[in-house]
């Protein structure tokens, strides 16, 4: 496939998951992936949780409507190519500085944005979201269960079917424990067969820096080297000081192995 087919793909699936979004729940658009030749040189994925006002939620036409040309003006051209283009290389939320500290560290190389497009591939758990302003804490998925489960009921295994497409070497998965679920029976697409195995057994909560081993051979992530870590708004920020500068290295370090080794 060439980059023009692989975004056709993608565009096709959430065309399939979000064909009804409007009359459900008041929505955001879903985030959707730009992928870059860049992307193929790493094969990265680094998944956050959720946006939050998604580029003004509550416009957006009905996607039963929509063709192919229409989802990615608005999926790609008016939210994440913007977002891209005008917001990664200076936003000031954690999940950013970590991102960018990835190049920064020269653990991924060249720079986080080039020719428009993120160099890496980046996901959220949670493709779409309520919030009406910054501190609405009850349009997050992550922070209201209820809405998580209608998040994941439209989804359903929309982000497995975009693994299936661009076949990541490596996930970087910032989401915290509390999703865990929704991560391996949606994301993963491996219930009842993923292990987890803490990174490290010596740092501040070893169960909180794992990797996920998928034990199903057809798995399309059964090779791929899956890490899960607090969101960075905890691990670089809130965590107590004394334990936060060993989280971090021993997560660097990890996704420094796992890129050298891919």
């Amino acid at each position: 496939m060439n980059i023009t087919n692989i975004q056709d793909a993608i565009i096709g699936i959430y065309a399939k998951n979000f064909a009804e979004l409007k009359q459900r729940f008041g929505f955001s658009a879903p985030l959707m992936p730009n992928i870059s030749q860049r992307y193929f040189d790493n094969r990265v994925v680094i998944m956050g949780q959720e946006t939050n006002t998604w580029y003004d939620n509550a416009q957006y036409p009905d996607f039963i409507n929509c063709n192919y040309d229409e989802i990615r003006r608005l999926c790609l051209t008016d939210r994440t190519d913007v977002f891209v283009k005008k917001c990664v290389k200076k936003y000031g939320g954690m999940f950013w500085k970590f991102n960018r500290s990835l190049y920064g560290a020269n653990i991924l190389g060249g720079d986080i944005v080039e020719d428009g497009k993120l160099s890496h591939c980046w996901l959220n758990l949670f493709c779409i979201e309520k919030c009406r302003s910054k501190s609405d804490k009850e349009g997050r998925p992550s922070q209201n269960k209820d809405l998580a489960e209608k998040v994941m009921k439209i989804q359903k295994k929309l982000l497995y079917e975009v693994f299936e497409i661009i076949k990541p070497k490596l996930i970087v998965a910032v989401i915290g424990l509390k999703n865990d679920d929704y991560f391996i029976n949606n994301a993963l697409n491996a219930k009842g067969k993923c292990n987890i195995i803490p990174v490290s057994t010596t740092i501040y909560k070893p169960e909180s820096l794992s990797e996920f081993k998928i034990l199903d051979a057809a798995n399309c992530l059964h090779n791929t080297t899956i890490i899960r870590a607090y969101h960075p708004t905890y691990f670089m920020g809130y965590m107590p000081r004394e334990y936060k500068q060993q989280y971090n290295e021993t997560l660097m370090n990890r996704i420094r192995e796992a890129v050298t080794n891919k």
